[in-house]
């Protein structure tokens, strides 16, 4: 069997459960990490869209309105935990060997 075959009709059928539970569980730090750099300036400039920034531009009007600040803070907190949470009920659902339960 040539190694093409090998890749794509044995190993990639098998590993698609693996790569897909490790991306739901890596993507929730990758935004996480972009929002912290870029509220703290380091990640993207002012016009691209990050939740970083709106965080970082809504902390000079949070005395006349909480809300600028609260939205996109519990929006990004709503995002990260809701890839958390796809990430650990698919991996409980790919892996049969798991002895986890819900309570």
């Amino acid at each position: 069997a040539s190694g093409r075959h090998i890749v794509f009709k044995q190993l990639l059928p098998n590993l698609w459960s693996q790569v897909i539970v490790f991306v739901t569980l890596s993507l929730p730090g990758y935004v996480a990490v972009e929002a912290t750099l870029s509220f703290l300036g380091v990640g993207l400039i002012a016009p691209a869209p990050s939740w970083g920034i709106m965080l970082g531009d809504s902390v000079k009007y949070y005395r006349a309105d909480p809300t600028y600040l609260f939205i996109p803070g519990t929006t990004l907190m709503v995002l990260v935990m809701a890839f958390n949470l796809m990430g650990d009920g698919l991996r409980d659902a790919f892996d049969p060997k798991s002895d986890r339960r819900l309570l």
